[in-house]
């Protein structure tokens, strides 16, 4: 052998931390050094180290080995050395392929552990050997794990994952029990996909409830939607998914599968109907016409025949919204009603949106509305611009018997009192929300030793301090303020929205259809229309606010 012209590639790879000292990352450098000085009469200089730490020797695809590839061809390096074969691959075509190149490029190979030079045409066919034999190897020893791992699983056995949501693991017994609180959790979580609402919504509902994951921790769109789709629910098992250094998922036709392994949570009919909505959702918004109720369906009322309209599915739109068009059965079956103009969700839902945000402002400025006319701009503000409310009166003589009912005691006194009361509330609002925001930050971004749990636990003694001081206010406001007649827990999602936008899109996507459907119907008795306009809104409280339109 010519030493004189090798420009050496050492190559080391590791794809877990190895027990054995000497296959490790520094035990190999140290030993192709020598190799390289004592036997290639190399410099230290000339030596060039490609190093793969955490990489699998299934296939070539490791940055190092590429780099180091890519400088074969180049010229830069004319012979590669490894400690053994297996650092190069174990895959018998990718190894067959690596000498392929080292041959058009005049390179050699030496393996220090097996004693094979490619520099030999006998060492070109001993190495091809040694990977078939270690491939067959490799192939023998998965199915053995495999046949090992099915029949522990078959009998109750653990493999060492993580117990999921839903489960405990009796080690004694080797079996898997129902979490009845967690169970509750789950069937939460498919109740209302399939109500309707949309996967950011259900980790916003669990956050806001402290519902809180198996490990504590809070809960994204993207963890709701790895617990929806998971077999476990259903009683499957799965396992062989990813590989066991880097964790990516293999193709499907690796996985293994096992039946009846986990008590079942979720009944196999249901968990598939959860599959195909979440499969038909658009662009990760919650819209599934196929499952989403009609937002005013019997509630509209044809002003001309005085008939319930009729509904049904618009044409989908790009975004993936499916609409619903109200139509006039008086007219559809020819009996006699005028009105043969439809009104869609499109253009009746951003109005009665807008009137009802109008509404809620109002709840909250009760005190400084001193005329009629004040009440009209405030109720009409961003209304069509010939939209005119025809009751005005009435409704301002409703609106001012509300803030003068009479009350024990001096009412100035009284009021002046709950002002300042708010007041207070409203500055010890603003410092529990500070606080929880330092909170957060000392959690994420602290140098302290703040633990989760106590993060989890001070969290909750704050945001029940809010809870507390909001019940107070909603409270008062009942007793002071004319109000929706809603339940505004339930909808707080929507009405924290309504002051800041009356975008319908907007709501939607984040509300999701059961909700925002809900909110109308809780919100709303009836509404009067014709010729797609909105004539009467009654309340679901009684009052009917009526309005007329300019030509």
């Amino acid at each position: 052998m010519d030493t004189s012209k090798y420009l050496p590639a050492c190559y080391c790879r590791v794809s877990t931390v190895h027990q054995i000292d000497k296959e490790s990352i520094p035990a190999q450098v140290h030993m192709l050094t020598n190799y390289c000085v004592g036997m290639l009469q190399c410099k230290k200089s000339d030596i060039e180290f490609y190093i793969d730490a955490g990489y699998s020797g299934k296939n070539t695809k490791r940055p190092q080995f590429e780099k180091m590839m890519d400088d074969v061809e180049s010229g830069k390096r004319n012979i590669v050395l490894a400690f053994k074969i297996d650092r190069i691959s174990r895959n018998l075509l990718d190894f067959a392929r690596f000498l392929e190149v080292l041959k058009s490029h005049n390179a050699d190979f030496v393996s220090l552990s097996e004693s094979f030079d490619t520099s030999s045409v006998m060492g070109q066919g001993m190495l091809k050997l040694v990977c078939l034999f270690g491939e067959m190897e490799r192939g023998i020893t998965r199915e053995r794990v495999m046949a090992v791992s099915k029949d522990i699983i078959s009998r109750g056995g653990h493999l060492g994952a993580p117990t999921p949501l839903g489960y405990n693991y009796d080690k004694g017994t080797k079996k898997y029990s129902i979490n009845e609180s967690e169970a509750k959790t789950i069937k939460l979580m498919f109740k209302m996909v399939q109500d309707g609402y949309s996967t950011n919504y259900i980790a916003n509902h669990l956050n806001d409830h402290n519902i809180t994951s198996k490990r504590g921790g809070l809960w994204t769109s993207t963890t709701v939607n790895h617990i929806l789709h998971n077999p476990a629910f259903k009683g499957l098992y799965i396992w062989n998914r990813k590989t066991s250094g880097r964790q990516k998922v293999k193709d499907k036709k690796e996985w293994m599968y096992q039946k009846d392994v986990y008590p079942v949570i979720i009944p196999e009919k249901d968990w598939q109907a959860v599959q195909d909505l979440l499969k038909n959702r658009k662009t990760g918004r919650a819209f599934m016409q196929s499952t989403a109720p009609h937002f005013f369906s019997n509630l509209i009322i044809c002003g001309e025949c005085g008939r319930l309209l009729r509904y049904r599915s618009d044409r989908p739109r790009r975004s993936g919204f499916t609409p619903t068009i109200y139509t006039c059965p008086g007219h559809t079956f020819h009996w006699g009603c005028p009105n043969s103009a439809y009104l869609s969700d499109i253009v009746l839902a951003p109005f009665v949106l807008r009137y009802i945000s109008n509404m809620y402002k109002l709840s909250w400025i009760t005190d400084s509305v001193q005329s009629s006319q004040q009440l009209n701009s405030i109720l009409l503000d961003g209304m069509p611009s010939n939209c005119r409310l025809a009751n005005l009166s009435t409704i301002y003589g409703l609106f001012t018997r509300a803030n003068t009912e009479p009350v024990p005691g001096d009412v100035a006194i009284i009021k002046a009192a709950a002002n300042n009361a708010k007041v207070e509330r409203e500055k010890e609002l603003a410092k529990y929300y500070k606080a929880l925001d330092r909170l957060k930050d000392l959690y994420l971004y602290g140098d302290s030793d703040l633990s989760k749990e106590n993060y989890v636990a001070e969290r909750k003694k704050i945001e029940l301090k809010i809870a507390s001081i909001m019940g107070k206010t909603q409270k008062e406001e009942k007793q002071v303020s004319p109000k929706l007649s809603i339940d505004a827990s339930k909808y707080e999602t929507i009405l924290s929205m309504l002051p800041d936008t009356v975008d319908y899109m907007q709501i939607l996507e984040k509300c999701g259809h059961k909700l925002l459907a809900d909110f109308f119907h809780d919100c709303i008795k009836s509404i009067v229309t014709s010729n797609r306009q909105v004539m009467r809104i009654t309340f679901s409280n009684g009052v009917s606010h009526n309005f007329i339109y300019e030509n």
